[in-house]
This record gives structure tokens, sequence and C-alpha cells, in this order.
């Protein structure tokens, strides 16, 4: 027997109940029913061709967060599979939970894959963004339901400033996975201004040895009077910034 919950919808047409805890809202959600998919060290992951960075990013996620192995296996054994389907639009993806089917995230293209794979992660709940296992618990479950969902933009931006105020190439790893987290994919990264230069050009090496420092940083507005007197600055080296490229890649975020 099928159960389809119905939710009032909110001012923008989105089921305000169905989409409760997921970002973005999602277009649609059928569900959730009693119950829910567990996954445990039995649980497999198969990848159709093609959702490979997807098939990655689960493994490295889930596997830190609850130590699941999520072992290879067939298409039609019952795990977590990941495949595409052209009747979906390109970032479209359609995560269904079942009884009998598992769980399968179908996307219209590789990045429709992962941003369903995103879903299942907060749908997974607050210990699925954890680094390692805090202590020994119950196996996660996904709850029995079935989310469909499309971008309403092409273009889902974050602009990050580190022209004025540096951040080590740790911390702009760590944006692009909050903004994979929340499904945006275009990274705008302001790399030069009058308050530093913070890209290595070798034919031009002052501009890093002189323009990616400054002797101090003003407090507040243009027109304050406070300063702080302490040294700011850094760069990324080309490979720094080769990395970060791949990096955001892998996570179908476009860097500008």
């Amino acid at each position: 027997m099928t159960h389809t919950e119905t939710h009032p919808e909110s001012p923008d047409g989105t089921p305000a109940e169905a989409s409760a805890g997921l970002i973005p809202a999602p277009r649609a959600v059928e569900g959730p029913l009693g119950g829910g998919v567990p996954l445990d060290r039995d649980t497999t992951l198969w990848a159709a061709p093609g959702t490979e960075t997807t098939e990655r990013w689960l493994r490295a996620a889930l596997g830190a967060a609850f130590a699941l192995p999520l072992r290879p296996a067939a298409r039609d054994t019952v795990g977590v599979r990941l495949l595409l389907d052209d009747a979906l639009e390109p970032e479209a993806y359609r995560l269904s939970a079942t009884r009998d089917g598992g769980v399968e995230i179908r996307g219209g293209g590789p990045a429709g894959v992962f941003w369903g794979a995103q879903t299942l992660r907060q749908l997974l709940g607050p210990e699925a963004f954890r680094r390692a296992p805090v202590r020994p618990r119950p196996a996660p479950a996904v709850p029995y339901q079935v989310v469909e969902d499309a971008p309403r933009f092409r273009w889902r931006g974050l602009m990050l400033d580190v022209a004025r105020h540096f951040m080590p190439k740790d911390g702009v790893l760590r944006y692009l996975d909050l903004m994979a987290a929340h499904k945006l994919n275009v990274l705008h990264w302001h790399l030069t201004d009058d308050q530093g230069w913070r890209i290595e050009i070798r034919r031009y090496p002052r501009l890093t040895e002189t323009g990616s420092w400054r002797a101090r940083t003003k407090y507040g507005h243009r027109a304050s009077p406070l300063w702080e007197d302490k040294p700011h600055g850094g760069f990324y080296t080309q490979d720094d910034i080769r990395e970060i490229v791949a990096y955001a890649a892998e996570r179908h975020i476009t860097v500008v």
C-alpha cells in the first residue's frame, strides 16, 4: 500500500512540513512513513558510470561520521544505489528510501546525483556531519520516503573576499564543503584588491612579496581612526589554486 502525506504550502509554494530540516526546501516529499532503511556495516554502495565523484564523497563523508565501509556491490543488491536518469533535469534528483529497495538516488546528471547525496546526509541528522564517531550509537537510518528536487536558479553563488582578509587554504576548502552542503554551485573568489594581492604570479614576484602583506588593519568603517597594529597577509601558490579548483570541481562547484 502506498501512503503519501500532503502538506500545506508555504508562501513560495513549497510544502512547509515536508521540507522541514532539509536545506534548501525540496520541491516535493512523499512521506516520511514509519521506519527507515538502516545504514550499517553490511550496507553496500553501487555507483553507475558517471557518478564516481559522489561515490567517493559518500564513502569519505559517511565512512568518517559512522565508520561505515559502504562496500561495493552489484546493482540489484539492496543498499545505496547511485545512477543517472536522463528524464530528469541536469541538476535534479530523486531520492527514494523504501523497505524493499533500500536507498536509490537518481540524478539528471552527475551534479544532480551529488545534490541528492547531500540530501541523504541531511536526512541522517547532525551526526552525519561529524568527522569521527563520538560514541557507539545504533545504526543510522534513512526514513522511508521519496524526496524530489531541482534548483530554481542555475547560478547559486557565494562570494569569498580573501583580498581584504586572507583565509588559509584549509579554510577555503572548508567553505567549499559548506557550499556543497547547501547545494551552492558557484564560488566567486575575490583574490585581489587594494588591501592585498593573494595569487602567485611567478613573473611578478613582488606582487606577493610586497602586495600580499600590510602593516596594520583598520577597525570598523573607513573613516574610523582606530587601527590594529599587527601585520596581516598571505597568498596562495599556483598549486594551492589548482588544488582548490579541483576540490571545488569534485563537489560540482565552479570557481570564478
